[in-house]
């Protein structure tokens, strides 16, 4: 029995950030675009667990977009459907991500991220990882204990390690996230710097300089209290998953926890935000 379904739609290209935010805010995990398609559509495929109603999704879906097709997609077909969207790619100049079928290079005084895609996000081709990349690069400093919530396929773990954190903590509920990151850890050498636990934020104790967390807002912001407690004070916190639409409230949310806004990214229709304790007694 498949595990899996998959979305089909066909959206203007003005419109293909933001319902491809709704698919994520709905729970897929992953989305394919095909913006090369003949006509000025622009085609979404998106990937959701079969433990989410496609009833619910396409009910919601509908007023957004035209037609709607559902189909099964079979678990063995599901790496198969990654490989073929999956290249190379480059979000910083010193860092390179690639599959194991088709690797590169070191970058010039950087690295490489070997990623083996299956049904985790995190290949560095969405907007949100690639800025989480380039937040993770621009502020670690060596030796560093980092938190990283939602870990994925363990991307923004594998960069912490390699840019010299101390020890890095991945933490995801889905368990086969933790299985794939903990592959992936193995693929890039970095298995003995990097912790994974299954489960929520609730099971992580201890602090950390630098927390990261690349999600849909809607699951971002309950957390945010969360990061508030496990941040330590001259730490720093790095969140991607908001569209460009939610910012302004989603950036009060994080004021009112007790965050100081340092600097937002845009890429695309999606926004990264980097924020640091509000130390009230300095």
């Amino acid at each position: 029995m498949a595990q899996w379904y998959q979305v089909n739609l066909s959206v203007s290209e003005s419109m293909s950030d933001a319902v491809s935010g709704q698919l994520f805010d709905l729970g897929c995990s992953g989305v394919q675009v095909d913006d090369d398609a003949p006509s000025s559509l622009v085609q979404l495929t998106a990937y959701f667990p079969i433990s989410i109603s496609p009833e619910a999704v396409k009910t919601h879906l509908a007023p957004l977009v035209g037609e709607i097709h559902l189909s099964d997609v079979p678990d063995e077909d599901w790496t198969t459907a990654w490989q073929a969207s999956f290249t190379p790619i480059f979000p910083s100049a010193r860092i390179a991500i690639c599959p194991p079928w088709q690797q590169v290079p070191d970058p010039e005084g950087g690295f490489t991220i070997v990623i083996e895609p299956k049904m985790a996000f995190g290949t560095g081709h969405h907007e949100t990882t690639r800025m989480a990349l380039r937040g993770v690069e621009a502020q670690l400093k060596p030796g560093a204990r980092v938190l990283d919530v939602g870990t994925g396929s363990g991307i923004l773990s594998i960069a912490a390690a390699k840019l010299g954190a101390g020890r890095v903590t991945g933490v995801d509920i889905d368990a086969q996230a933790i299985e794939n990151a903990r592959e992936n850890l193995v693929l890039n050498g970095v298995n003995e710097t990097v912790e994974l636990i299954p489960g929520s934020l609730d099971q992580v104790d201890g602090f950390f300089d630098l927390i990261v967390a690349n999600m849909i807002s809607s699951l971002l912001k309950p957390l945010l209290p969360g990061f508030k407690d496990r941040l330590a004070r001259t730490g720093c916190l790095i969140l991607g998953g908001i569209l460009e639409r939610e910012q302004g409230d989603f950036l009060e949310a994080v004021h009112q926890v007790g965050f100081s806004v340092e600097s937002v990214h845009l890429d695309g229709e999606w926004v990264g935000v980097i924020a640091k304790p509000v130390c009230l007694d300095e």
